[in-house]
């Protein structure tokens, strides 16, 4: 899907020229090899939180959030539907996570915005390479679990999903209702 869509935006290089003119990134700050995440892509912690800042900005002047395009944890089916799941955790991690198993000699990544029980978002670059990719998952969970705690433990965001099935189903119905 990500690689469609990059496509229809010019591909690799077109992105990446686009993401360093409107964020002000330097040119050797960001490789991208491909836009689906496979291949010898390079972006430091620091670019990939101006842009996932970025992605809040424009969701938000969309009048959208993350959770409505990135899975929440222990909630949504996918990669992070096991992770977080626990009903002290559940709903209060929206991420996007990233695997390669074989490159770099395995990499994983962990990219969103936790809620703690105080109140606060707070936003996160998880990257992990040249290891084990179960036991970066399980660090970075930790991570995260630490730092909600830290700051009186998990909250779960105001967020209901709705499933592919309830969104097509409401289509349809919408549907029939113009038609009569």
């Amino acid at each position: 899907m990500a690689a469609r869509i990059g496509d229809s935006l010019g591909g690799p290089e077109s992105v990446r020229q686009q993401l360093i003119s409107l964020l002000g990134i330097s040119p050797d700050q960001l490789k991208l090899a491909s836009l689906s995440g496979l291949g010898v892509n390079r972006v430091s912690p620091r670019v990939m939180m101006k842009i996932y800042r970025a992605l809040r900005l424009e969701l938000q002047k969309n009048h959208l959030s993350p959770s409505d395009i990135l899975p929440v944890a222990g909630i949504d089916p996918g990669t992070l539907q096991e992770r977080f799941a626990g009903p002290t955790w559940k709903g209060s991690v929206i991420a996007k996570t990233g695997t390669l198993v074989r490159t770099d000699g395995g990499a994983s990544a962990l990219v969103g915005q936790m809620r703690a029980a105080n109140g606060e978002v707070l936003l996160f670059v998880i990257f992990n390479q040249r290891g084990s990719v179960a036991r970066f998952r399980e660090n970075q969970d930790y991570l995260v679990m630490l730092i909600q705690n830290s700051r009186g433990g998990p909250k779960p965001f105001d967020y209901k999903p709705l499933t592919l099935m309830m969104q097509l189903s409401n289509t349809e119905k919408h549907d029939r209702q113009r038609r009569v």
